[in-house]
C-alpha cells in the first residue's frame, strides 16, 4: 500500500512539474543560440522570428547528459537550421513543430509508430494553445489534463467592414492626403482605442482606415504593449486583464483579479506590470515573464493617475485629492505628499513630483525627499498628460492644442509646439527606442509626430476613426 502510495505522490510531483516547468537552460541556450530572437514564451511555447511554433514535450524523467545534442529528427537527418518536423534530443526533451495539413488544420507530425520519447512525453499543463490544433490519435497522451479550446474561443480578429462603432458617432470621413511616413513608423502598428467600441482598432501608418479590430467584451480602459509580443489590455465591468498574443491575434491568457482593474503601468526595469484596482484599493503586481498575479499592494483610498518612476510608485486618491507615494524597495512602504485637488496627470523627475492641475492650469513641482514645495507655475490650458524627454518635461494643453516644453532643472520654460487648430489633444506617449512621441487629437481624428531632440512637430497623420490613445507595436510576422 504504501508503495502505491509512493508512486502516486511521484507521479503527482511529476505532473506538477510539468504544470508550471520553464523550459530546461540547456534547451533554452540551444534554442537561443540556433535561432537569435526567438521568442520563448512563458507557457514554454518557443516562436521563432519567422513565426514557426515549437510545442514542447517534457520527459518523464529527463535524462541527464554531458552536452545536450540533437539525437534524431524529422525528417531525419534534418539540422535544427532547417526547422524539422520533430526534434529529440539526447536528454529525451521533444520539440513539436506546429504544421499545417491538407485541410488547412493546424497539428503535428502524425508519426506511425510514434517513437517512445514523443509518446511518452507530456505538454506544459499550464501551455496555451494555438487556436484550432489538433493532436494526432496516436498521441494524445502528450495532453495530460491540458484542454484544446476551437479557434472561436481564442481567436479575436475582426475584420474592418465589421467594425461598426461608427454608428454611434459621426465623423466626416477624411479624403487621403500623401503624408511621408518617418522612420519610426516603418514596420510598426498602432493600436488604437477609442472609447467609443469594444474592439481595439489595429492600423498600419500611415493607412487612415483600420486594417483589423480586436474584439474586447467591453470598452477598454487602459492597454499596454510588451516586448512587442503582447497586449495587455483592462475593459470595463471585467475583473480580469487580457493578455493578446501579437504574433496571431489571440487571447492566449486572462488574469484574474478580485476586483475591476483599471490603469496599467509597466516597469521595465523589473518586467513587472503594476495594475490599480481603485475599488479595493490596492494595486496588482503581475509578473510579466510569466504573466502571473505576483502580489497584492495595499493602499489608500480610489487610487488613479498611476505612475512608476525610480523604484517609486505615485497615485491620487480620487475621493480625497491625497497624493501618494510608494517606495517599491522598502516593503511598499507609503508618504503621504499632499492634498491637491483636481490633478490631472503626475510625472517624476529628478527627485521632484509635478502634478498638473486641469481646472486652474496649474504646474505643481514638489521635493519627494523633504516634501518642500518647488514652486507652482501657469501651464497650458487644461493640461491633459505629460511626457519625461532626458532634461525636458513636455505638457500637452487639451483646450489650445499646444504642447509646452519645460526644463527639468530648473522648470523654466523652454517652447510651445503648435498642434493644429480646432483639435483636443488626449495623450502624448514616446515611440520605445526613438526620440519621436505620438500626440492623439480625438476631435479632429488624426495624430502627431513630434521630434523630442528638435522640439518640433513632424508629421500629422489624419484616420477615418477617432482617436483617445495609441499603442506602438513591431509589425508581427504573419503566421
Amino acid at each position: 500500500m504504501r508503495k502505491i502510495l509512493f508512486l502516486c505522490l511521484s507521479v503527482l510531483l511529476a505532473s506538477n512539474t510539468v504544470f508550471a516547468a520553464k523550459l530546461p537552460a540547456e534547451i533554452t541556450e540551444f534554442i537561443n543560440k540556433s535561432y537569435p530572437g526567438a521568442e520563448i514564451r512563458f507557457d514554454g511555447v518557443i516562436i521563432l522570428p519567422d513565426s514557426t511554433i515549437y510545442l514542447p514535450l517534457y520527459p518523464a524523467p529527463a535524462k541527464e547528459v554531458q552536452v545536450l545534442e540533437v539525437e534524431t529528427s524529422y525528417p531525419a537527418n534534418t539540422p535544427f537550421y532547417k526547422k524539422p518536423d520533430v526534434v529529440i534530443f539526447n536528454n529525451d526533451f521533444v520539440l513539436l513543430k506546429v504544421i499545417t495539413d491538407k485541410n488547412g488544420k493546424k497539428t503535428v507530425l502524425n508519426l506511425d509508430p510514434p517513437p517512445p520519447e514523443v509518446r511518452n512525453g507530456l505538454l506544459p499543463q499550464d501551455m496555451l494553445v494555438p487556436r484550432g490544433l489538433i493532436i494526432p490519435e496516436n498521441i494524445k497522451g502528450i495532453m495530460g489534463n491540458l484542454k484544446i479550446e476551437t479557434q472561436a474561443d481564442r481567436y479575436i480578429r475582426l475584420e474592418p467592414e465589421k467594425n461598426d462603432f461608427t454608428k454611434t458617432i459621426s465623423y466626416q470621413k477624411q479624403v487621403p492626403t500623401p503624408v511621408p511616413l518617418i522612420d519610426a513608423l516603418k514596420n510598426k502598428v498602432l493600436f488604437i482605442s477609442t472609447c467609443y467600441s469594444k474592439n481595439i482598432q489595429v492600423v498600419t501608418p500611415p493607412n487612415m482606415d483600420p486594417d483589423y479590430a480586436l474584439s474586447q467584451r467591453s470598452i477598454p480602459i487602459d492597454m499596454e504593449v510588451v516586448d512587442d509580443k503582447f497586449l495587455l489590455v483592462t475593459s470595463y465591468e471585467k475583473t480580469f486583464m487580457n493578455v493578446i498574443s501579437l504574433a496571431d491575434s489571440s487571447v492566449i491568457k486572462q488574469i484574474e483579479f478580485t476586483t475591476q482593474p483599471t490603469e496599467i503601468v509597466l516597469d521595465k526595469a523589473k518586467n513587472i506590470a503594476y495594475v490599480a484596482s481603485p475599488e479595493a484599493s490596492c494595486i496588482y503586481v503581475v509578473k510579466l515573464d510569466t504573466m502571473t498575479l505576483a502580489q497584492k499592494i495595499k493602499v489608500n483610498g480610489y487610487c488613479e493617475k498611476l505612475i512608476v518612476a525610480d523604484n517609486l510608485i505615485f497615485y491620487v486618491d480620487k475621493n480625497s485629492a491625497e497624493v501618494w507615494g510608494i517606495d517599491i524597495n522598502n516593503n511598499y512602504s507609503m508618504k503621504d505628499i499632499g492634498n491637491v485637488p483636481n490633478v490631472s496627470k503626475l510625472l517624476y523627475a529628478d527627485g521632484k513630483l509635478y502634478l498638473t492641475c486641469r481646472t486652474r492650469n496649474r504646474l505643481a513641482c514638489i521635493d519627494y525627499e523633504t516634501l518642500s514645495a518647488v514652486g507652482e507655475y501657469d501651464t497650458v490650458k487644461k493640461p491633459d498628460d505629460m511626457l519625461l524627454y532626458k532634461d525636458k518635461i513636455f505638457i500637452l494643453g487639451a483646450e489650445d492644442n499646444v504642447l509646452r516644453i519645460i526644463s527639468v532643472a530648473d522648470n523654466s520654460y523652454v517652447t510651445d509646439i503648435k498642434l493644429n487648430e480646432g483639435g483636443f489633444g488626449t495623450s502624448i506617449s514616446q515611440v520605445e527606442g526613438t526620440n519621436y512621441a505620438i500626440v492623439c487629437d480625438i476631435k479632429r481624428s488624426e495624430y502627431s509626430v513630434i521630434d523630442l531632440e528638435k522640439n518640433k512637430l513632424v508629421n500629422t497623420y489624419s484616420m477615418n476613426i477617432p482617436i483617445m490613445e495609441i499603442r506602438v507595436s513591431k509589425k508581427p510576422a504573419a503566421l
